[in-house]
């Protein structure tokens, strides 16, 4: 099970990504994630922008719910929607596994 804390790294293509998880009612919940969008094709750290997302959630292991389609033993989703949006087709899903308690991957 993953500990509560600030989680960063890279997401999809090597991207940043970062999220904290803190325990609420004795379950983790993500409190906040920024994940990196790029500016240019192919995708490069370099040239990404931080976006922020809200409405978040997390599903996986120590949370309130499973990771439903994603699940296996370490599954982990992390939705949320672009600051500043409301429409669905700006939803973000970023989905994982945590191979530790301190360390995971995660695709987009």
């Amino acid at each position: 099970m993953p500990l509560p804390g600030d989680w960063e790294g890279g997401g999809p293509h090597g991207l940043p990504l970062s999220f904290e998880l803190t325990r609420r009612h004795g379950h983790l919940v993500a409190s906040s994630i920024a994940v990196g969008y790029p500016q240019s094709c192919p995708a490069d750290e370099r040239d990404a922008e931080a976006v922020a997302l809200t409405d978040t959630s997390y599903a996986g292991p120590g949370g309130l719910h499973s990771a439903g389609p994603f699940e296996r033993s370490s599954a982990a989703v992390l939705p949320g929607r672009e600051a500043g949006s409301s429409a669905t087709t700006f939803l973000t899903i970023i989905t994982g596994r945590f191979s530790s308690a301190r360390s995971g991957c995660c695709t987009r």
